[in-house]
């Protein structure tokens, strides 16, 4: 069976986002059950696995060569993830559910919104965009136009 590219995009992201959940929600249940409250565990877990993600997702699942930008745009993202991480187990154990029951909520939650930012925002930078063929348009082969001031920007920088 040959998958697409995007199916072969989205299973690569499941993987690394499982390996990333794995070590999010193992370091949350030994803080948990280590007396830790739940929403400090949770922010913790959360944390551990910023490094295999952005790696993973950089590398295996955008393929994305490194760029100033995919940092400092990763980092807003996790941090916009850690907010709303913590919020989501908040609410889900005021809301009744048991602490992992609310993990689970918020990392599937948070899997959508990832996939969905890193493919259109972190990891997609204008100097990635600079270095795509030109169509004779004046698009960037994806259908979005690029005004001018990109054209002359490239230009100069190719003289």
């Amino acid at each position: 069976m040959v998958l697409s590219p995007r199916l072969r995009q989205v299973a690569a992201f499941l993987v690394v986002g499982s390996l990333s959940a794995g070590i999010d929600a193992g370091v949350f249940l030994l803080l948990n059950s280590l007396g830790m409250h739940p929403v400090l565990a949770s922010c913790l877990g959360f944390l551990s696995a910023f490094a295999v993600n952005f790696t993973g997702n950089r590398r295996v699942v955008f393929q994305a060569r490194s760029s100033r930008g995919q940092l400092p745009r990763y980092i807003i993202l996790v941090i916009v993830n850690f907010c709303l991480s913590a919020a989501i187990v908040a609410l889900g154990i005021a809301l009744g559910l048991s602490p992992v029951a609310a993990k689970v909520v918020s990392l599937a939650i948070i899997a959508v919104v990832n996939f969905i930012a890193m493919r259109q925002w972190v990891f997609r930078s204008g100097s990635e965009d600079a270095a795509q063929p030109r169509h004779p348009s004046g698009s960037d082969g994806d259908g979005e136009r690029r005004d001018d001031d990109d054209r002359v920007g490239e230009q100069r920088l190719g003289e």
